[in-house]
């Protein structure tokens, strides 16, 4: 609730769908690049760490997450997880 009391706030008080949209999509992108750096540490090798990242950022289930507004709670939950 706090980001999208945020968004609301930097939008000047008004709710547009696009920048929402366009946050979702912005967490997206960083859960993709942090998956990436997750496979990464163990030793596995760059490339194979980049098919993991791709997986994950093109996979279908996470389609819900990044275009419906709701979804963000998934995506920041998925973002602490990875930051942990």
């Amino acid at each position: 609730v706090l980001s999208y009391a945020l968004q609301y706030w930097f939008n000047g008080g008004t709710i547009k769908p696009q920048p929402l949209r366009a946050f979702n999509v912005l967490l997206h992108v960083t859960n993709s690049m942090l998956t990436h750096r997750l496979v990464l540490r163990p030793g596995v090798p760059r490339h194979w760490a980049c098919v993991a990242a791709c997986l994950f950022a093109a996979h279908p289930v996470h389609a819900e997450n990044v275009i419906y507004l709701v979804g963000r709670a998934d995506a920041l939950a998925t973002l602490c997880w990875l930051l942990a």
